[in-house]
This record gives C-alpha cells, sequence and structure tokens, in this order.
C-alpha cells in the first residue's frame, strides 16, 4: 500500500463521526438540534421574512421534512469529485474508499489529475514524487494535469506560480494548460483521471426565488454585511458564498468573515445596525510540492518557499486532527490557537497583526473569546 498517497495510521486523526463531536457535547443543554442529512430546498417568503428548509435526514425515514427559520446561514462549502470527496460519509466506507483509489493510482499507467488550484497542484505533485522515489525503475507512471487557465494557482501571486510550475517540471509532471479535461480524456483513452476541480452546487435554491442572487460559478452573492442579496434575514458564508472581496477562501478568511455573520446576525435580533466585512482579509496559503518542497503565501504578497514547507504543513495538520479527534472523543475542553497564531508561534515570520492572535476556548461545544473586544473594534458601525 502506498503510504504516501494513504496511510492508514492517520485514519483516527482525520477521519470521524461529527456526531461523535456534537453528541459527546451534549449540544441539547443548548437547544440546538443537529441533524445530518441533504438540504432539498430552500424558498424564502420576502426580503426580510423568514422561509423554509427542506431536508432529507439520513438518520430518519420520514422522508422530506421542512424547518421554519426566522434567519438562516447556508455554508455548505465546496464540492470535488472522488476520490478528494464524496457521498460516502460514513468513517469505515471513507477509509476502504481511500485505500481502493491508493490502489487504482499505483496500479495505473497514466495519471490525469483535473485542477490547476491547490488541490490539483498538491495532488499531482505528491503522485509525481511518489513516483521518483520508486525503486522499480522498470515501472514509469506518468502524471499529467490539466486546467482550463492559462497558469496555476490563478489565485495566488505570479511568483507562487511560477514556482509551483517549475516545481512540477522538475518531477516531469505535464502540465494542459487551456484545455477541458474531456479533450485530453480522447488524447489518453487509458488513463486514469483525477478530478481535483472545486464546483459548488446551491440546486437546493429555488432558482424562482433566488435567480437573482446566485453567481454564473453557481456560488451564492452576498453583500458586505453578508447577507444573500436580496434576502435581508438569509446569509451565506465560506466557500459557497460570493463576497465584494473576492478573497481566497480558507480557515483563516472563513474565521475573519464569520465573525461578521456572528455579529450581524446578532445585530439583526436585536434590530441593531449591522457591520460591514474588513477591507482586508487576512490569508496564509500553503501548497506542498512532494515531500521536500512547497510554497506558503501570506496576504498575497509575503511568498516563501522550500523544504520546511511541507514539514511545517504536516505538523500543523497533524494538529488539527488531533484536536479533532479530543473533541470527538468526550473531551470536556479544550484550547485551540487559530491558524495565524500557530503560524506566528512556530515561525515567528508571521507579519500579521496580533490582534488575531486570540485564544478561543471551546468547552461542550459554545465558542467563547476571552477579549470579544478585539473582534469588534475592527469594524466601526458609526463609520460604515
Amino acid at each position: 500500500m502506498d503510504d504516501y498517497l494513504f496511510d492508514e495510521t492517520k485514519v483516527d486523526k482525520h477521519l470521524f463521526r461529527t456526531n461523535d463531536y456534537f453528541e459527546q457535547n451534549q449540544l441539547s443543554k443548548y437547544n440546538i438540534k443537529f441533524v445530518q442529512g441533504t438540504v432539498k430546498n430552500v424558498t424564502s417568503e420576502g426580503y426580510d421574512l423568514g422561509g423554509t428548509v427542506e431536508f432529507e435526514s439520513s438518520e430518519s425515514e420520514a422522508g422530506i421534512e421542512k424547518c421554519q427559520f426566522d434567519y438562516l446561514v447556508i455554508a455548505t462549502g465546496a464540492q470535488y469529485g472522488t476520490p478528494i470527496k464524496d457521498g460516502n460519509r460514513t468513517k469505515a466506507n471513507r477509509s476502504q474508499e481511500l485505500k481502493c483509489w491508493s490502489s487504482r493510482i499505483a496500479d495505473a499507467s497514466e495519471v490525469v489529475v483535473v485542477g490547476g488550484g491547490a488541490v490539483g497542484v498538491e495532488f499531482s505533485a505528491g503522485i509525481a514524487y511518489k513516483n521518483r522515489q520508486n525503486k522499480n525503475k522498470e515501472r514509469t507512471q506518468k502524471v499529467h494535469l490539466v486546467t482550463r487557465s492559462n497558469h496555476l494557482l490563478e489565485r495566488l501571486p505570479p511568483k507562487a506560480s511560477q514556482y509551483a510550475l517549475d516545481a512540477l517540471t522538475k518531477l516531469n509532471v505535464t502540465i494542459h494548460f487551456n484545455k477541458d479535461a474531456e479533450e485530453l480524456r480522447s488524447e489518453l483513452p487509458d488513463a486514469l483521471f483525477l478530478p481535483a476541480a472545486t464546483y459548488i452546487d446551491t440546486s437546493f435554491l429555488d432558482r424562482k426565488v433566488f435567480g437573482d442572487s446566485i453567481a454564473s460559478n453557481g456560488g451564492i452573492k452576498v453583500n458586505r454585511y453578508m447577507q444573500v442579496e436580496n434576502f435581508g434575514r438569509i446569509f451565506a458564508l465560506g466557500d459557497c458564498s460570493v463576497t465584494p472581496l473576492n478573497e481566497e477562501k480558507g480557515v483563516v478568511s472563513v474565521a475573519q468573515i464569520g465573525n461578521t455573520v456572528w455579529h450581524n446576525l446578532e445585530n439583526s435580533c436585536e434590530n441593531r445596525s449591522l457591520v460591514s466585512l474588513p477591507t482586508r482579509i487576512e490569508t496564509v496559503q500553503g501548497v506542498t510540492l512532494g515531500r521536500n518542497d512547497g510554497l506558503f503565501v501570506v496576504n498575497y504578497q509575503l511568498v516563501m518557499t522550500g523544504r520546511v514547507i511541507p514539514k511545517f504543513k504536516d505538523k500543523t495538520g497533524e494538529m488539527f486532527g488531533n484536536l479533532q479527534h479530543e473533541l470527538a472523543h468526550d473531551k470536556q475542553s479544550a484550547v485551540v490557537l487559530p491558524v495565524l497564531g500557530w503560524i506566528s508561534a512556530f515561525c515567528g515570520f508571521c507579519p500579521i497583526s496580533s490582534r488575531y492572535r486570540e485564544t478561543a476556548l471551546i468547552k461542550k461545544g459554545v465558542l467563547m473569546r476571552k477579549d470579544e473586544s478585539s473582534i469588534t473594534e475592527r469594524i466601526d458601525p458609526k463609520k460604515d
């Protein structure tokens, strides 16, 4: 088994049942009901009115159920094709599926990674790096990457894009720019295609109601208050949202934008003025290029490269995994340092204001901050 593409020893750290966390932390005490299922339809009665969510629960045979809402936050994320993500939501099924795909990739004579973003670049680099370490010189595997764009990592600085291109070239990855995967499929009929590009599925939004609020890529258009355009009581957050800032999506940006959603939900309920998005979102993005190379981008400007990047990213990923594992297995409390704080602590080079280095305490499912003023002072509603 190719332990670089799939390491069974890390399954328990990175795969766990979401229900374990919610059940162990007894969210019902806080009048929170957790339902795992699939949203089928969302409707709204008007700009300043609530609406209805229709869903199919994975734990009930009742069929389509309905839930009325006064306020709604949509955070459905983005989707990938198999094997990056798929519909197998159980831990056992997902683990088995990853094993199967690891074997299929190892056995293929030619693989094509579809997508030139961070996931596609990391995926193709990982496979190519493993091939270079292969001691069986008689067996050679060709690795391709295909993208519709004319460069890699198009939402990162040109230096990052060029560094990734040079690294993949050194790993003998053949890159096809300005090309659709279907075009290449006819040229390489025997190749194993691995989709790594994201797509946003908002088919659950009634187009008769939300048609003007959906962007060309399927994302949900929001205003500077994170309200869905034309709907004052519906907010959207994360990969599924299209904000006026058009920021790179990630844990760091979602944490900052999430503060805006949180405060505006509270302010809406209390009939107070809403707060606007920050004028700039602090961002960090790490991309590994095999086990011994990578790049790290801070705020779209500072680009760092070299051998330390994959090691650092692996360590922070392991820390996230350990934390998730603890929270999902009846740990009553855990201290979480946000990603920016970790970067500062470990590397000492993060040139980002310390106001984002708060310590958050997660205890029994409730998020509390030691200094709430450090969030609200970022935005002055009177200037908005």
